[in-house]
């Protein structure tokens, strides 16, 4: 035995070029298969530590219950961790705001923030029970004021229940319910922190939760590490809670921290994940095609030069089974050379990707110090150099049973891939008049030796499909990140008069005209209530979107938008979209343009839709306000044209009907209306120094006391938006050059050393005569004939998995099928290049051969 494995250690060493071209396409394959696990496995790490500095580490929030039935809950063994929050009472602190005039005081203690964390924004954490912490979006106090750090409340505090006794907690509000045990309480306020996350506090909450250091009262709330977090929506059934929905949330007294669970792999028909594990399965399928491709072709061209060299062992005794140990000892010889480095390579590579773009990262944490960094799994490894191992195995071990079969007589005489019939080899006449006696013998050595030139077809056939494959799926991943972080609006700057006070665009102008670095701005006004637009003018996708869900003589709620904007910027609208005026500025009829497109998610999926058909035009729509009572009322309002673009304060993702501004009197009808269908306004800036304008402006309306006036920097939003889009880049071009990498090497290795076997042949045909102009025309023949075969079998490959891809993508978001045809002319054009480039080198080199020699060689 150890005489093969030296006569397999010199084979190596004698093809230096051969060897280590081989060497390198593990190390590529290697390193791709560490980059993508090792990224992959970071950023869910990341996304771990993100989500639990953003929202904390429990994984199950009980809530509301009496003391008595929480300490059952909390003995129950599947509670492996777990920190209670205690009900100190409840005050009617707010009574203006009648949706929500409940302060919700809740005391922790010093071990709470470790597992929930509590983001101070101003101030300090109380540090004993007559201090409290409320969240920074507390509503006016009283005489118009909020209430801020230093401030000292004296409050009647109770247990709120409903009419027959039942504690509510901070459930939603019911008739007859009244706070009972009142007792009077100060309070010292210290700060105010961040708004607990919708999985702590729902939004039928009909107040605010206000933090205290104490645990004296009552527990009414557990946040739980639980010992198998994989059971958490099943362990919620069980304890009886009530039913938990697919997407996790609360229901019936618990909460389940989903988007932890879902970064941790515990998943409830969660369509985006689906796709995401689907992009990863066929990233997996691609690495390994590649580079099974290049391992199993250079071990395939290496017998079939050495396949004289097996019949000569195999006549002087070899055993079968002695020759595949010679070719899996190669095999593990360049697997062990390779497959460390390929770790090294891999490692390095993806962690100082993710070095250079963690700035970029801090996109999905906001304020949250979270820094982006690699982290190793061992076993993760382990399993990629596992997988690579087999990889180079099987591709050593599918040649090698071939090799051996054949017979020693065939293998000595190098019969057995030349066994072929005179008219298997004919060809075309066509062929003999466009490139002569030199394209004849091309086309008959193609035919004469299929199998050898199958080898370096299929190379080049995976080359396309890896290539174009790789281009869809970063096409429509890049796609897919950009819809969803995408809300389609160009402003940088968006302010909400949620308090109504000042929704008068003369009131906004004077306030902003003193807040310098503004380069422009628009407005809307918006006019709140339903919209019903009749079955028979929307288009099928609306009904299948809504129809299921009402019945037949039923108008449908598109949910879109009533808004009014300022003249200049309507005139703008009908210009570009080429309409006249008239219809629209009729103060007795006035008609509203139709911004006709909808984004709606159903089952985790996105659908982007129009909702009406423009052959219903005009269309008629009701706006309607639901009174206290359960009666509403309707105004009727006309759209007269459909437009295309998008006004700037208006979500491109939401149907709109657009009014001037100055109709808007006349489309309310009277002051009654105008006050039952008041929806506030909304102020569109755009300014370079957006950090600068935003605080400018929060003080300028603070000054005014406009409280309900909210800022919201919508560029710094946007400029995350690019850093998730050139995140999703890097990592989707980093894929396509390593696989191109591997591909070009698959392709060098395999036409090279072809073309390296056939010295002999080319020695005789320049020996009876073959010019040199005459032998560059023979093998500019076979070049065409091998890019022409690798692209008529690669190019519908491809537009297969580029289908498949898109299939993978359709479970998420609904996007139509497209080929991505700057990467299919790429890959085209470079199949050409590439094929001529290395058989230009290869035959650089033979040309040198002196005849006699080459003659003489044997490959031994």
């Amino acid at each position: 035995m150890n005489i093969f494995r030296k006569y397999t250690r010199r084979s190596l060493g004698k093809n230096r070029s051969r060897t280590l071209v081989t060497i390198i396409g593990i190390v590529l394959s290697m390193a791709l298969l560490t980059a993508v696990i090792e990224g992959a496995y970071s950023g869910v790490q990341f996304m771990v530590r993100a989500e639990e500095a953003r929202a904390g580490r429990w994984e199950a929030f009980v809530y509301d219950k009496d003391e008595a039935e929480l300490k059952k809950i909390m003995a129950d063994k599947e509670f492996k961790e777990y920190v209670s929050w205690y009900d100190c009472g409840t005050a009617k602190l707010f009574p203006k705001n009648e949706g929500d005039p409940y302060v919700f005081i809740q005391g922790i203690d010093s071990s709470f923030t470790d597992m929930v964390p509590v983001e101070i924004l101003t101030g300090r954490m109380p540090q004993n029970s007559s201090e409290i912490i409320l969240p920074h979006n507390c509503p006016e106090y009283k005489d118009d004021a909020i209430l801020k750090q230093g401030d000292i409340i004296n409050i009647t505090v109770g247990r709120r229940v409903s009419a027959d006794g039942t504690y509510l907690g901070t459930g939603p509000m019911t008739d007859g319910e009244q706070l009972k045990d009142t007792s009077e309480k100060t309070y010292t306020v210290v700060g105010t922190y961040k708004r607990l996350s919708n999985e702590l506090v729902s939004y039928s909450c009909p107040g605010y939760i206000a933090i205290t250091m104490s645990s004296e009262g009552p527990a009414n709330g557990c946040f739980a590490a639980l010992a198998h977090p994989s059971n958490a929506y099943t362990f919620a059934a069980e304890l009886g809670l009530g039913h938990v929905g697919p997407m996790g949330g609360s229901s019936a007294g618990i909460s389940i921290h989903s988007e932890l669970l879902n970064y941790r792999g515990t998943v409830r028909n969660n369509r985006i994940q689906q796709a995401i594990y689907g992009f990863a399965l066929i990233l997996v399928v691609l690495v390994s095609f590649g580079s099974i491709s290049l391992i199993y072709n250079s071990f395939s061209i290496s017998l079939t030069e050495r396949t004289r060299q097996y019949g000569i062992l195999k006549s002087v005794g070899a055993t079968k089974k002695q020759l595949r140990s010679s070719v899996i000892y190669e095999a593990l010889v360049l697997g062990s050379i390779a497959i460390p480095i390929g770790l090294i390579v891999g490692c390095a590579g993806i962690g100082i990707t993710l070095y250079c773009l963690r700035d970029a990262f801090k996109a999905f944490t906001g304020t949250y110090d979270v820094e982006m960094k690699l982290v190793l799994n061992p076993v993760a490894l382990l399993i990629a150099a596992l997988v690579c191992l087999a990889v180079i195995l099987i591709a050593a071990w599918i040649p090698a049973a071939r090799a051996v079969r054949i017979q020693p007589i065939d293998a000595i005489r190098q019969s057995a891939d030349t066994k072929i019939k005179a008219r298997e080899v004919r060809t075309s006449k066509l062929t003999s008049k466009l490139f002569g006696f030199e394209g004849t013998m091309a086309a008959k050595n193609f035919k004469r030796n299929a199998k050898r030139y199958r080898t370096t077809v299929v190379s080049l056939f995976m080359s396309v499909v890896l290539f174009i494959s790789a281009s869809s799926f970063c096409s429509f991943l890049t796609g897919s990140v950009d819809g969803i972080v995408s809300d389609g609006t160009n402003l940088d700057i968006i302010i909400h008069d949620y308090s109504r006070k000042a929704m008068k665009p003369e009131v906004f102008k004077e306030t902003i005209s003193g807040v310098s670095g503004i380069d422009s701005w628009s407005f809307a006004v918006v006019a709140e209530g339903g919209t019903m637009y009749s079955r028979d003018v929307l288009s099928s996708k609306t009904m299948e979107m809504y129809g299921e869900s009402i019945r037949d003589d039923e108008s449908i709620n598109l949910y879109s938008q009533t808004v009014f904007i300022d003249d200049a910027e309507f005139r703008q609208l009908l210009s570009d979209n080429r309409l006249n005026e008239k219809d629209f500025f009729d103060t007795k009829a006035p008609k509203s343009l139709l911004y006709n497109q909808q984004i709606v998610v159903r089952d985790g999926k996105y659908y982007s839709f129009e909702p009406v058909k423009s052959s219903s035009l005009p269309v008629s729509v009701t706006l309607r306000h639901i009174e206290d009572d359960g009666s509403y009322t309707d105004l009727e309002l006309t759209a007269a044209a459909i437009i295309r673009n998008c006004p700037n304060t208006v979500s491109s993702q939401q149907t709109a009907l657009v009014y001037p501004y100055s109709m808007y009197s006349h489309v309310l009808k009277d002051a009654k209306n105008q006050e039952k269908f008041n929806g506030g306004m909304e102020l569109g800036i755009m300014a370079k120094d957006h950090a600068k304008v935003t605080k400018d402006l929060k003080e300028a309306f603070a000054e005014k006391g406009y409280s309900g006036v909210y800022v919201y920097d919508r560029a710094e939003d946007k400029n995350s938006t690019r850093m998730v889009i050139s995140i999703v880049n890097v990592f989707a071009y980093g894929f396509i050059i390593l696989i191109s990498l591997i591909a070009l090497a698959n392709v060098f290795n395999t036409i090279s050393t072809n073309i390296m076997l056939r010295r002999r042949e080319f020695a005789m045909l320049r020996s009876i005569g073959l010019s040199q102009k005459g032998f560059s025309k023979m093998m500019n023949y076979e070049c065409i004939i091998y890019g022409a075969r690798s692209l008529m079998f690669g190019l519908p490959a491809a537009v297969l998995m580029t289908y498949l891809i898109w299939k993978v993508t359709a479970q998420a978001f609904e996007t139509g099928f497209y080929l991505p045809w700057r990467g299919v002319v790429i890959a085209v054009s470079s199949v050409f290049i590439v094929v001529f480039a290395t058989m230009l080198y290869a035959t650089k080199r033979i040309r040198k051969d002196n005849t006699i020699d080459a003659l003489r060689n044997e490959n031994l």
